[in-house]
């Protein structure tokens, strides 16, 4: 169970890291599917180069945020057996 909680918390981070990082950069335009068709070819590649770096710091955030949470659920289990 603990496994799953942890999963959906780094696809969550990974998820929201994507959207930020695509939005700083293009704002509203080339984010909808059909807008990017639409770009010049450079604007693609740079997508393409925003999503992988969204989704590798996102994967770089979900590892740590898994570290703290595995470190919270250590302590609240430690505490909840004394």
């Amino acid at each position: 169970m603990g496994k799953v909680i942890i999963l959906i918390t780094t696809f969550i981070a990974c998820v929201c890291l994507t959207y930020v990082a695509l939005m700083a950069d293009f704002g509203d335009y080339c984010l909808h599917l059909v807008d990017v068709y639409s770009c010049k070819k450079w604007n693609v590649t740079k997508l393409m180069m925003l999503i992988f770096i969204g989704l590798f710091y996102g994967f770089v955030s979900g590892f740590i945020v898994k570290k703290i949470i595995i470190k919270i659920a250590s302590a609240f289990k430690s505490s909840s057996s004394n």
